[in-house]
């Protein structure tokens, strides 16, 4: 250590939520001063915030809009001792310049593990047996189980969790399908799996476990009609996050015997309520959110964040960061302008996109083709992917979450733009569809779609957006107005296209169209696709 290191004074991080000894340890090893107080009120929070350089939390303690502001001062670091940030205000932290930190896979084998101990308590009826010989009774032919080995688990989101629930189910003898739409069918297919549509899983399996994120991707995934689908034999496993599954059809499915039963161990209102509806259900068992609950979790989640605390103080590296880090003041001058640009034209493509995506492309062309490829890329890729994801995606993790999805990422860089003076293009190829997407700047700094799939419209992306494809002829955009004054949508500005026999509408409305909306102008008779975007004024 340098002399001047040694003078340094200790960065202190507070602590805030319970953290094994050895992560308090393993801090104090990495030269960080750990100040642990646990259960601070709000008020209490904001005063600690102001004097430390970085915070731990798990789950209890809250990081929101409103504590925030107090370390804007000396705050540098937010880290998460596991993987949800739900209670942590990531944009806050974002726009304040605090890197936020988690550790993605510490607890990833505990909680996969927790979802296999949760199949073989469906399959032998472990809870309910315990209870009636509990309660005096011995009646063996009642809790008649079933073997596991032989059937078919069904795993819905195919990330860290996921993947180690299909590994370990085809160790145990169970036939593998998984649903995940951003993991392509080969990289499956490589593990062992059957990659299928979510109506194939639901139909053929045994056991069907949730490992989704949670969030408004995933809200209500599993409702009335998806329960409807299973086999009438079949268990439910859900130890992802509350509101995937509709907790109230669940109930309703169990008590009509639609599914042989479920075990629950993340709910949308936690404590879990005396009056809730899946108390009263038959056939379910509760844990109370146990996914991270055991002491090995505990431990590698702890020194999980304590290396990464260390590695941030010393270097300045952000490993795992969630959020996006200050950005060198010369690097965001020349790139600030497109980085909504690159995230909105990412959105539209995701949009549009319906498919696994399996390669993205990037064309820097005119002025473009002087940035730093990597953070315009980064951006598209946060667009495409982010709002599918239970965290962040930005140009730290970009890459590495594109890898791990099995998206392939290439740049193509061109000094010349035949029709603007810089321009950014985006081609996504999804299962056997191609979708590109280009656009430019207005002014230096306004962000504007200039091509859609081949098709040429110049438009502001702006505001709430209704985007469509459709026939070249006329009257289709007639009817497109017509349905939106039905529905009593104001529209704003409009900007039409064609290439040949087809066409393509961006459309400026008043206020956001509802999905179901989107839907009806998608039935219209001559329309090919209808997508609805809002992107920030």
């Amino acid at each position: 250590m340098s002399p001047a290191a040694a003078r340094r004074p200790k960065p202190v991080v507070l602590v805030a939520d319970r953290l094994s000894d050895e992560g308090v340890a393993c801090l104090q090893a990495n030269g960080i001063e750990p100040a642990v107080e646990i259960g601070l009120s709000d008020a209490k929070l904001k005063a600690r915030l102001a004097k430390v350089d970085g915070v731990v939390v798990r789950s209890a303690t809250k990081l929101t809009a409103k504590v925030l502001p107090a370390g804007k001062s000396k705050l540098k670091v937010i880290g998460r001792a596991g993987i949800g940030v739900d209670n942590i205000d990531v944009a806050k932290a974002t726009e304040l310049g605090l890197v936020v930190l988690n550790t993605p896979d510490a607890n990833a084998t505990t909680t996969a593990e927790l979802a296999i101990a949760h199949i073989f308590g469906c399959a032998r009826h472990l809870a309910a047996a315990d209870a009636s010989v509990r309660a005096g009774e011995w009646d063996r032919a009642k809790y008649t189980g079933t073997e596991i080995a032989g059937k078919t688990a069904g795993v819905i989101g195919y990330g860290t969790i996921g993947r180690i629930v299909a590994q370990r189910c085809r160790g145990l003898g169970l036939k593998v399908m998984v649903h995940d739409p951003f993991v392509p069918a080969g990289v499956v297919e490589e593990d062992g799996c059957e990659a299928a549509t979510l109506k194939k899983l639901l139909a053929g399996s045994d056991f069907v476990t949730i490992h989704t994120p949670g969030g408004k991707a995933t809200e209500g995934l599993i409702g009335r009609r998806e329960l409807a689908a299973m086999k009438s034999t079949a268990y439910l496993i859900q130890c992802a996050r509350g509101g995937i599954v509709v907790e109230e059809d669940l109930a309703l499915a169990l008590n009509k015997g639609s599914i042989a039963g479920a075990a629950v161990d993340v709910f949308t209102a936690e404590p879990l309520p005396a009056s809730h509806v899946l108390r009263g259900a038959r056939n379910i068992s509760f844990t109370p959110h146990l996914g991270a609950s055991t002491k090995e979790a505990q431990r590698a989640t702890g020194l999980a964040i304590a290396e990464q605390l260390g590695q941030y103080f010393r270097s300045g590296e952000a490993v795992n960061a969630v959020n996006l880090p200050r950005v060198p003041g010369d690097v965001l001058d020349v790139t600030r302008p497109y980085i909504p640009l690159a995230k909105n034209l990412g959105q539209l493509l995701a949009a549009a996109c319906s498919l696994s995506p399996r390669e993205l492309t990037l064309a820097l062309q005119g002025e473009a083709a002087e940035l730093p490829e990597s953070v315009v890329l980064a951006e598209a890729v946060s667009g495409l992917l982010g709002g599918r994801l239970s965290f962040p995606v930005n140009q730290v993790n970009a890459a590495a979450v594109a890898e791990r999805q099995g998206l392939k990422l290439a740049v193509e860089k061109s000094a010349a733009a035949p029709e603007f003076a810089t321009m950014l293009r985006l081609r996504l190829r999804c299962g056997r569809e191609e979708v590109e997407v280009a656009g430019t700047l207005l002014g230096g700094d306004q962000p504007r779609i200039a091509y859609f799939d081949g098709i040429e419209l110049e438009a502001p992306l702006t505001g709430p957006i209704l985007l469509t494809t459709h026939h070249d002829r006329p009257g289709v955009i007639a009817e497109i107005t017509a349905l939106l004054a039905e529905l009593k949508i104001n529209i704003t500005h409009m900007h039409v296209g064609s290439a040949g026999k087809r066409a393509a509408a961006c459309i400026r409305l008043a206020r956001p169209l509802p999905e179901r909306f989107v839907a009806q102008v998608g039935k219209l008779r001559h329309v090919k696709s209808a997508v609805s975007m809002e992107f920030g004024a």
